[in-house]
């Protein structure tokens, strides 16, 4: 038995090494992207593509939805432009979400923004669906005036069965 414990201690020890070097990583990384719009200026030739965010920003203000995907290799400066549009708003009020993808959820796109609405909603793990749709519906009332439009879109997105509601 001590042979167990003095392997299990030691596996402890490497899986808390391993979280805080994971943790010091992601924010030397976190640190990184958002220092760039103080040392790299959005060149001229991505002017076009930042009025097009700029124009895609006033749209959603003005309540039209809008969805912008930024994608392409690395060092192209897509969180060049990201940053350059955070600085252009920066002065208005908003409430700015920021979202980065794992590789340990490759399989869902959406994952982090899945992530974010649960935690929203306060969704708990012993929730039933019916709990989970009366979180979500609260959720969805404090920013939708159509909440039964939009709510069996979103309980699709969050796997939570919707049925006859």
């Amino acid at each position: 038995m001590a042979g167990t414990s003095l392997g299990q201690d030691r596996c402890e020890r490497v899986l808390a090494d391993l979280e805080r070097v994971t943790a010091q990583v992601v924010a030397v990384r976190l640190e990184e992207v958002e220092g760039i719009q103080e040392y790299v200026p959005v060149t001229l030739a991505r002017e076009d593509e930042l009025d097009f965010l700029r124009e895609r920003q006033r749209l959603a203000w003005k309540g039209e939805g809008q969805i912008v995907l930024i994608s392409g290799e690395p060092g192209i400066g897509k969180s060049r432009l990201a940053a350059a549009l955070a600085e252009h708003i920066a002065g208005e009020p908003h409430t700015r979400l920021r979202y980065q993808c794992s590789p340990y959820h490759t399989n869902s796109a959406l994952r982090p923004f899945i992530a974010q609405l649960e935690r929203a909603a306060g969704f708990k793990a012993d929730d039933t669906s019916e709990q989970r749709l009366d979180k979500l519906e609260a959720l969805l009332a404090m920013g939708a005036s159509q909440v039964q439009a939009v709510a069996p879109l979103f309980a699709t997105l969050l796997s939570i069965p919707f049925g006859e509601r």
